[in-house]
Formats: C-alpha cells, structure tokens, sequence
C-alpha cells in the first residue's frame, strides 16, 4: 500500500503492524529519526514536546525547517530587521537545510528554471519515500527521491526518480544507483 505522508505513518498503522508492515510512505520530509532531524528531537525533548501530537509529520517537520530556513533568511541581513529587509533577503535568498528540504533557491523561480506557467514560487520539487517496518517508518537504501521537471512547453511532465537530483535524506550508498524516469 502506498500512502502520503500524514496519512499513513506508524501512527496510523500501531496495531496493525503485520498488514502494514512493507508499505510506502510519500511525502516531503524524510522520516524523523534520520540524522538530519537530530536537533528537532532534542528540542522536543528539552522543551517536553506533548507526546500526543505526531512531530513526524508534514506539520511537524514542515514547522521546523520553516522555522530553520527563516531563521538563516533573518541571519543574512545586514542592518535593521524590518518586514521589508526580511522580503528583500527572501527574494534572493539561498536556503540549505542538509537532508531536511533539497537546498532552495528563492532568487530561481520555476518559471526561469523550466517549470510551468503559474508555478514560479514552487521552489520544492521532491518527494521522499519512505518504508514501513514492523515497528516504525524508515528510511532505507532503497528509498528514492523524486523530481518532477517540466521541460519547455511540453504538456507532459517527468518524474524523475533520481537520489542525487534532490539532496533530501541519507546519501546513497557509494556505487548505488537509483535512477528511473516515468510518465506522470
């Protein structure tokens, strides 16, 4: 079974471990317990993060690199912080979240980048997979990530299941290759 990411995690799936257990997880986050998520955990832990609430999840983990990414936004001003030098710097600013989110280039909108009329601001164009296990979500070897790329004016559009093209999640395994193309 396939699944998107805040639909189907090991919350959904806590009973019914056996039925569940090898099913895909899509989403735009690799799973939280990968090594880029590590400051995340330890502040949900230091500020005894309600136990109830699923942090493994679109909101969560969307929260935090927001979070991250404004905070580098607002570290690359020089002079006062003001709603216009904040806008300013988000224009052109380039975001690295290793692992996270692939790196953003907001001064790149999709349209100069190929992309479709009407989606210039899409600047994040990758999905994760990510396995059910007997116990939890995992990012394994042989997740993929995917791109979609539009080229031109083409109707069509690519998903390009290419590791190396998103930079979100683990590395590859040196010498591993992932790449597939089909049509969306």
């Amino acid at each position: 079974m396939y699944g998107p990411q805040g639909n189907l995690n090991e919350k959904v799936a806590k009973g019914h471990e056996q039925s569940t257990n090898g099913d895909v997880i899509s989403g735009m986050y690799p799973d939280i317990s990968l090594p880029q998520w590590k400051d995340y955990r330890d502040s949900l832990q230091k500020y005894n993060a309600d136990t109830q609430q699923d942090y493994n999840s679109l909101g969560g983990m969307g929260t935090w690199a927001a979070y991250e990414g404004f905070r580098q936004v607002v570290e690359s001003i020089s002079g006062d912080i003001t709603s216009a030098s904040f806008l300013k710097a988000a224009a052109t600013a380039k975001i690295d979240l290793p692992g996270m989110v692939p790196p953003e280039d907001f001064s790149k909108t999709w349209d100069k980048d190929g992309g479709p009329k009407g989606f210039d601001r899409l600047v994040h164009r990758c999905v994760v997979f990510s396995k059910l296990g007997e116990r939890q979500a995992q990012g394994t070897d042989d997740e993929v990530r995917g791109r979609v790329a539009a080229r031109g004016r083409q109707e069509r559009r690519e998903l390009r299941l290419r590791r190396a093209d998103c930079g979100c999640g683990p590395p590859l395994a040196a010498g591993a290759s992932s790449a597939r193309s089909g049509e969306v």
